[in-house]
């Protein structure tokens, strides 16, 4: 008999072929049978190392039957003493700590998808125990974000979820297959994540993922308020106006019946052109208070945010946009004819030959007079012409010869129309 075994040193074979190892590190030839890896032998139905197996010491059906003993190099021995965690098990000496075939004892192997570990069975990192195998909860369509979900015919599982939303939404469903595809960047129940609620009541509401107060609205301690109105927030969160005194323009203040706040000076919002409807809503373009409403003034009409009278306006005349144009005035809200352009006191006038407006309204050519190229001048005889306020022959007439103010030098004479 051998004696007490002092040390032990387990080794296992290629990856898959669960084949022990002798206690020494050398493998005891062996027939292999029925495609048994090498070194393992084939006894009654499964491959075996004879130089360890206590049921197959030396050869099949060859087993130590002594209590306490164990099989070392084919040959039985007594008393065997084997390191912590190691044991004589079927097959072999095993650890019992990592050994999937005798995990935590002899006998308990790890089955579907377990791994030994501490001597227990348990599944890899990233799978859960269903049922006593091992799935991926994250795309087992059977076990999909649970065990026991099922997603059902034709619907695969992605991250755990049955549903497939389309970028960018996301599964919100409370429950296996319960699709809710939702968008966490505007969805007030769903604000950020699944679950995340927006206080609607208090004027939250989703906005990129974050609930927050609408335009115009400030949060203050969890509650959307404006400013500029609210007496227990009026200017700044918790600034409380005192009793009976109203937030105008975020100012508190208390003014008489009919006039409001405007930071400091009580006004008239229904009059008031610098504090219109409201505090700062300043008329413009000659526009004046009435009622609350910038308005434009009786006769005149508001063409883009100004006042103008469309009888004489050149731009707008007689509609907006309606411009009169080549040096045309309005009047009477049309556009005065070419020949007559301009509006003297209401009538359309033609400055250059007119003696009652001659150059400019009102000027009125003397008796005798007419307006000629908008200056005042004689009516002559037939061939003669007036230059300023004489008539005179400009063929003959040496200060216009040819044309008024052309002068003849010293020592010329103008014949027929020429200095010579």
């Amino acid at each position: 008999m051998r004696g007490t075994l002092a040390v032990v040193l387990i080794a296992f074979g290629a990856c898959g072929s669960g084949r022990p190892v002798a206690l020494d590190g050398e493998v005891a030839d062996a027939r292999v049978d029925l495609g048994c890896p090498a070194g393992l032998t084939y006894c009654a139905g499964r491959c075996v190392d004879t130089s360890t197996d206590p049921d197959n010491c030396g050869a099949c059906g060859s087993g130590c039957s002594f209590p306490g003993s164990c099989c070392i190099d084919g040959g039985c021995a007594t008393d065997c003493v084997l390191p912590p965690g190691m044991a004589s098990c079927a097959g072999g000496i095993f650890d019992l700590q990592s050994s999937n075939q005798h995990c935590g004892k002899c006998g308990n192997a790890c089955t579907g998808g377990k791994e030994c570990v501490a001597g227990k069975c348990v599944c890899p990192a990233g799978q859960t125990d269903c049922g006593g195998i091992c799935v991926n909860t994250a795309n087992d369509p059977h076990n999909c974000g649970a065990c026991g979900c099922d997603c059902g015919p034709g619907l695969p599982c992605n991250n755990g979820n049955c549903c497939s939303c389309a970028t960018p939404l996301t599964n919100c469903g409370a429950s296996c297959g319960n699709c809710l595809c939702t968008d966490l960047l505007s969805n007030n129940d769903h604000c950020g994540a699944c679950g995340v609620k927006c206080d609607t009541a208090n004027g939250l509401t989703c906005q990129n993922g974050t609930c927050s107060c609408v335009s115009g609205l400030t949060d203050c301690s969890g509650q959307c308020v404006n400013l500029n109105t609210d007496p227990s927030h009026c200017g700044a969160c918790g600034n409380k106006c005192p009793a009976g005194e109203p937030c105008m323009a975020g100012t508190c203040c208390a003014c008489p019946t009919g006039l409001s706040c405007c930071p400091g000076v009580c006004v008239n919002l229904q009059t008031d052109s610098d504090n219109c409807g409201a505090c700062g809503n300043k008329c413009s373009g000659g526009k004046m208070c009435q009622a609350g409403t910038c308005t434009c003034p009786t006769g005149l009409t508001d063409c883009n945010g100004t006042c103008v009278d469309l009888t004489n306006d050149e731009n707008n005349c007689g509609a907006c946009g309606t411009a009169c144009t080549g040096g045309r005035d309005c009047v009477a809200a049309w556009c005065c004819p070419p020949q007559t352009p301009k509006d003297c006191g209401g009538q359309c006038t033609d400055i250059y030959t007119d003696p009652t407006n001659c150059g400019a309204c009102g000027v009125v050519c003397p008796t005798a007079k007419i307006c000629n190229s908008g200056v005042c001048g004689c009516v002559c005889p037939s061939g003669q012409t007036c230059c300023g306020p004489v008539c005179v022959d400009l063929q003959t007439d040496n200060g216009n010869c040819g044309a008024c103010g052309n002068t003849c030098a010293s020592g010329e004479s103008c014949v027929a129309g020429k200095c010579e």
